[in-house]
């Protein structure tokens, strides 16, 4: 079963922390990382091949 890593980065895309699991294919792990609840940008990797980026969410600007 293919290993997994998920990168979280920092507003200047550095490598912040990294959660890592296995999975059956690229689209299970796919929709794994998005039930992952967090705030920033991140990544998904397989080994060194570069699956998919998510950006940061976008915050509702409030309005006076």
């Amino acid at each position: 079963m293919p290993h997994y890593k998920v990168h979280y980065l920092d507003a200047h895309g550095r490598v912040v922390s990294r959660f890592e699991f296995h999975c059956i294919s690229d689209a299970e792990a796919e929709l794994a990382c998005e039930d992952l609840a967090d705030q920033g940008p991140k990544e998904l990797w397989c080994g060194t091949r570069w699956i998919r980026a998510w950006p940061a969410p976008v915050r509702e600007l409030r309005t006076a």
